[in-house]
């Protein structure tokens, strides 16, 4: 399972590879909720590993059989809580 984080991929700006016959890709509206979001995320994305850093550490990963691929060692402050809490809730099971 990969778990990329952030990564410089420039996905933020695939609106360059959208086909002529499409048109235009729509603008944001600077005041919605969308476009809030885009702009708190960028400088997450700016921070990010570079393609290929991602790349190496996900072929490294699955040469060595890893089933979870994390590729940014600032992910476990993020992962943490969310496992702390799913074993808070095993504990919580009583035995039948």
């Amino acid at each position: 399972m990969l778990c990329p984080s952030y990564v410089r991929t420039r996905i933020g700006e695939s609106g360059r590879n959208r086909p002529a016959r499409y048109g235009q890709s729509p603008l944001l509206d600077p005041a919605s909720p969308a476009a809030a979001l885009v702009a708190e995320i960028a400088p997450n994305i700016d921070a990010g590993l570079e393609p290929d850093a991602a790349a190496a550490r996900v072929l490294a990963a699955i040469r060595n059989d890893e089933l979870y691929i994390f590729i940014h060692p600032g992910m476990r402050a993020e992962v943490e809580p969310r496992f702390a809490a799913i074993l808070a809730a095993m504990d919580g099971i009583s035995p039948p």
